[in-house]
């Protein structure tokens, strides 16, 4: 079997550019379905679109042909076209004669009202992956090392930071507390999360992983300073542990501090396991994947399992004694 030659960029990278353009397609494929069978295509949508959008002054053709990246040609046709179909109106601009006006007839404004009613309804999935996906692009620029890497067409350095993951102490849950908040922020953006009369978002039980009752909170360092966390579930009526979260800050993802994280609290604890994840979270996806297959681990794996923001996939898998050791 050929080996595939490594890259420089770190497979993260590549990860998290796949999840962009795999969530800007599937917003332009659901896009183009319903706007087709609201009985235009994608390209007269975004036409009625831009004029919808102008409310001080209609705009021209040529401006029409620069916002949609057309040849000024190609927009004349478009629309001739949309004005045949009784879509807009083509008026010469009466103060500079040499450019045209469109204008939405109420035939073109009820087709662009409804159409676009239909979009925002049905294709939130669709927009939180974009959302999503841009955040980790943003997250990884973040990283000086990638940037660094990037700019001086260099390989990255194999193999995490130097890091640290270690059971949080009761003076660190305030240090515990700030990070979960940061994560909250996050997670508050794409799952409509409130915050709380006191100005924090609300987590239930956190104060279980300090009761010492089997539930852990661990405190993640990267080069000595605090970076995340992850908060262990320990069921009494299983041999299970549960991964209740597991966050990095930004400059720390991307850097492979995730996968050693989970080696180290697999060889802390051994046995069977179940992680969760949210179904629009092709990041999380990639990194699971990424974990298990590294390990040559194999998951049972839960669909639309009942997470605390909504739904996603709950993999379950057994991890042998020994196995996060190197």
């Amino acid at each position: 079997m050929t080996i595939s030659v490594a890259t420089d960029l770190p497979a993260a990278a590549y990860q998290m550019l796949g999840a962009f353009r795999c969530s800007l397609l599937g917003y332009e494929r659901g896009s183009a379905e319903r706007i087709r069978a609201g009985g235009l295509t994608p390209q007269q949508y975004a036409l009625l679109v831009m004029i919808a959008g102008r409310e001080d002054e209609p705009p021209s053709v040529g401006e029409a042909a620069q916002e949609l990246m057309l040849s000024h040609n190609s927009a004349v046709e478009l629309s001739q076209r949309a004005e045949k179909a009784g879509l807009l109106c083509r008026e010469v601009d009466p103060e500079r004669g040499s450019r045209t006006l469109l204008t939405l007839t109420p035939e073109g404004a009820a087709r662009t009202d409804a159409i676009t009613r239909r979009l925002i309804s049905e294709l939130g999935l669709e927009r939180l992956q974009v959302q999503m996906a841009v955040d980790r692009w943003r997250t990884l620029l973040q990283s000086g090392r990638f940037n660094d890497a990037l700019s001086s067409g260099g390989r990255m350095d194999a193999g995490p930071p130097e890091f640290s993951c270690t059971p949080a102490t009761a003076a660190e849950q305030p240090t515990v507390w700030r990070l979960l908040q940061l994560q909250l922020h996050v997670l508050a953006r794409c799952h409509g999360v409130p915050v709380g009369e006191d100005g924090e978002y609300p987590y239930p039980d956190f104060g279980r992983y300090w009761a010492g009752a089997g539930d852990q909170a661990w405190l993640i360092r990267v080069e000595r300073r605090p970076a995340g966390l992850a908060l262990l579930h320990h069921h009494a009526d299983e041999p299970r542990t549960e991964l209740a979260e597991l966050h990095l800050l930004p400059d720390a993802q991307g850097r492979g501090v995730g996968r050693a994280v989970m080696r180290q609290l697999f060889a802390h604890h051994p046995g069977r396991w179940s992680v969760q994840y949210h179904e629009d979270d092709l990041a999380a996806r990639h990194f699971w994947h990424s974990v298990l297959h590294g390990l040559q681990l194999t998951a049972d794996e839960e669909r639309g399992a009942t997470l605390p923001l909504g739904t996603g996939r709950r993999l379950h898998f057994q991890v042998p004694a020994g196995e996060g050791r190197s």
